[in-house]
């Protein structure tokens, strides 16, 4: 099927680690927008309730002390979210109703590939309804910083992160346009 020619799908995951085979997914949202970077419509973001009750037990304190500040566990613990079964069928729902079934919208993301892993082991039908081609912002800033003079287009300072699902993408939105920007000042044609 081809890609959407108009809508991005930026997807980003919350987790209890690093490894999507023992692991857990804790939250998943996704913005879409047009190829101009401008949400369409307003965030898909829904916590994951984890089937099993040792779900605390694979995360390292690095993750456990990140999903504390962000309130990601308390929320958990006080039953927000639901199913993943049921979280994934919101979500491709989301994606079929901002995107039509005619074609897919491409992936886009912060190290898009992490969450396309997790996102084929735990939530296959949601990976279904994407495209397999991706935008990794990360990768793209990496290039444009080492390729040319021009410096990171993260915006770190003056958007810090709260590592929650919505956050995080709309950071990555950030930096995609920061990017486009960038390159489309390299590429105008000088006047003289």
């Amino acid at each position: 099927m081809s890609a959407h020619p108009d809508r991005i799908a930026w997807l980003d995951t919350e987790t209890t680690g690093l490894d999507e085979t023992n692991g857990h997914l804790l939250e998943i949202a996704i913005i879409i927008t047009d190829n101009e970077l401008n949400e369409i419509a307003e965030p898909f973001s829904q916590i994951v309730r984890p089937a099993t009750a040792q779900w605390k037990t694979v995360m390292n304190d690095f993750v456990t002390d990140m999903h504390t500040v962000n309130g990601l566990i308390a929320a958990i613990d006080d039953g927000e979210g639901a199913p993943l079964v049921q979280v994934e069928f919101d979500a491709v729902n989301y994606i079929h109703c901002h995107c039509g079934t005619e074609f897919k919208p491409m992936l886009a993301g912060n190290s898009i590939t992490f969450d396309r892993v997790w996102t084929a082991h735990h939530t296959p039908a949601l990976l279904a309804a994407l495209h397999y081609r991706s935008i990794d912002v990360t990768s793209l800033d990496q290039f444009v910083t080492r390729s040319t003079s021009l410096e990171s287009l993260n915006p770190d300072d003056t958007m810090p992160s709260d590592h929650r699902a919505v956050s995080d993408l709309r950071r990555s939105i950030a930096v995609a346009k920061h990017i486009r920007q960038g390159i489309n000042g390299a590429l105008a044609p000088q006047a003289g």
